[in-house]
């Protein structure tokens, strides 16, 4: 982003791609031809760049803590979540257009709790149920763990499920089912642990709780969809899921991404350069400020450059899973946390392929987070094989 704000002599800016139509309006005029950026919207381009102050505060603040306190922020997180999921179910009790909605721009009579975008509430609550159920793990394989939290988190993950449906969001559902699996797999591995200890006592309270929590879910999900509105019942029903305005952008976003390739448009230009590409089938009432599509966006605006740091990040996040769970000496908690943190993103990967999730701030605090959890996993080890 520092390097697209760099000025360019007329010489070079000129040639590079998609910029002939600019020549042309300046030629026209009789403009002078001044040295501009690679970005096509600077100013845009900037607040992109000082958008980066969130995950460098993050990386920053992560830093300074102890590795014991470190992974304690997923679980304030979470407890975020769930006051978002608060906030969700009474705005369904309220007037689309009451007070607890907290934005000009956002999608009325839905539960978006604290964001503007159902999409953004769905994902984020999505992955709190991933930390929800790491943490129930955590506790579930302490010498003693304390049955009134386990049943606690449980119930909030219940209890986050049928809000994510009420959000009407599709790509929701998807990343939910999705964080599902990982859900799953640390119930049965702290479950596991707790039977080898003491089986009969974990037996005899586990048909409690299992009694509790289907009583609890059931009432719970019956509750959401009496509170939900028509709108979220007939898009969470629609059949026509890759229908719409996604999908006839599909194209125009490939096209974008060859015309600005190698160098790209500039992070944060998209809303800009878009106008030269939309077309009367895509012309809608609001207008159309992200590609919904972060992936193919992330190489229009950045370009060939923008590739190679995605590739780096993505060999950097295999080298360090591939590095923990080789690790002999690496115990169960370890590999259950990259577990966590990996499914998280995977979340994030997925839902921006639809949707630009890391562009909302506590998203990308979020994925921050769980970067710098994977990043510290290898030094807190080390410190604990030299302790003994």
């Amino acid at each position: 982003m520092a390097v697209q704000l760099v000025p360019l002599p007329p010489a070079i800016w000129t040639q590079l791609p998609q910029r002939e139509i600019y020549l042309e309006i300046a030629l026209l005029m009789e403009m002078e031809q001044h040295w501009r950026p690679l970005s096509l919207a600077p100013t845009k381009t900037l607040n992109s760049l000082f958008s980066m102050s969130i995950p460098l505060a993050t990386c920053l603040l992560f830093i300074i803590q102890t590795p014991e306190s470190r992974t304690r922020i997923m679980p304030f997180i979470a407890v975020l979540g769930l006051v978002s999921g608060g906030i969700a179910l009474l705005q369904l009790l309220g007037s689309p257009n009451g007070p607890l909605y907290f934005y000009d721009i956002t999608n009325n009579g839905a539960a978006v709790g604290l964001f503007s975008n159902r999409n953004h509430q769905a994902i984020f609550l999505a992955s709190v149920i991933i930390m929800l159920a790491w943490h129930f793990s955590v506790i579930g394989a302490g010498r003693h763990p304390s049955t009134l939290s386990l049943l606690a988190i449980t119930l909030a993950v219940l209890a986050i499920i049928p809000l994510i449906l009420v959000t009407g969001s599709r790509a929701g559902i998807l990343v939910m089912l999705v964080a599902i699996f990982p859900c799953a797999y640390f119930y049965y591995a702290a479950v596991r642990r707790k039977n080898r200890r003491s089986a009969d006592k974990i037996s005899k309270n586990r048909k409690l709780i299992i009694m509790g929590l289907a009583v609890a879910f059931l009432s719970v999900i019956a509750l959401a969809f009496v509170l939900a509105r028509a709108e979220a019942l007939d898009r969470l029903l629609n059949t026509r899921f890759f229908e719409g305005i996604r999908a006839n952008l599909l194209p125009v976003l490939w096209q974008m991404a060859k015309d600005y390739f190698p160098f790209g448009s500039g992070f944060g230009s998209f809303q800009h350069i878009f106008t030269r590409y939309e077309s009367l089938e895509l012309l809608r009432p609001n207008y159309l400020n992200q590609a919904h599509n972060d992936w193919l966006q992330f190489l229009i605006e950045g370009g060939v450059a923008a590739v190679f740091v995605a590739i780096a990040l993505l060999i950097w996040i295999s080298a360090k899973t591939i590095d923990v769970f080789r690790n002999t000496r690496a115990y169960s908690g370890q590999r259950r946390l990259v577990i966590a943190n990996l499914s998280i993103l995977g979340v994030m990967a997925l839902a921006s392929a639809g949707d630009y999730p890391l562009r909302v701030p506590i998203i990308m605090m979020v994925s921050t987070v769980s970067l710098c959890l994977l990043g510290s996993l290898e030094r807190v080890e080390r410190r604990s094989v030299k302790t003994g």
